[in-house]
């Protein structure tokens, strides 16, 4: 006589309890690495989109304060004093140095910040690189040309690189490019 039972065993059960837990670990593990490398993209496209910004402030001669900067629009990368931040900046000097001076007055006599802008969560600057330069870049776009100065050189002697990491992992990297016409690569 043959018996039909209808259902699972136990140990079919667990069998399949155990390939869902191994699928389950290998989809977490893969979302949280395509997370990092998703906020990386978005900080280095946040970053180019920043650089551009200020070229197009110079470019249309936006005021701010009531005047036009004579140095043109900037941006500060400092990687000691803020791996997570950048700062878009008029440089308003009487004299322009095209570098930021970080006093944070009105435009006329010294340099106006014009913009603070915070990286995501984990993304942090890895390293800033131009010429002999470590750890500090100011990429300055001034009218009417536009005139590109990376650290008040002009032309520039190089490119600026800007290198940012996700998280603890240094090997999680997204580039930014600055060229001595302006171009932007991203990689």
């Amino acid at each position: 006589m043959k018996q039909n039972s209808k259902g699972f065993t136990v140990i079919e059960m667990l069998a399949v309890l155990a390939i869902m837990g191994v699928l389950l670990a290998m989809s977490l593990t893969a979302y949280q690495n395509s997370r990092g490398q998703l906020a990386l993209q978005r900080s280095a496209n946040e970053i180019a989109q920043s650089i551009r910004r200020a070229s197009e402030m110079a470019m249309s001669a936006k005021e701010i304060g009531g005047m036009i900067p004579t140095g043109g629009y900037g941006i500060y990368f400092d990687k000691n004093a803020n791996p997570q931040q950048i700062i878009i900046f008029a440089d308003c000097g009487t004299v322009p140095n095209h570098l930021y001076d970080a006093s944070g007055l009105t435009c006329g006599t010294f340099d106006e910040k014009v913009e603070e802008i915070n990286l995501e969560k984990n993304i942090k600057i890895q390293s800033i690189f131009y010429a002999s330069s470590l750890n500090v870049v100011n990429i300055v776009f001034q009218a009417p040309s536009p005139k590109v100065f990376i650290n008040n050189d002009s032309p520039p002697t190089g490119l600026a690189t800007i290198t940012l990491f996700y998280g603890d992992d240094i090997t999680k990297t997204k580039t930014i490019q600055v060229n001595e016409v302006g171009l932007i690569d991203v990689y």
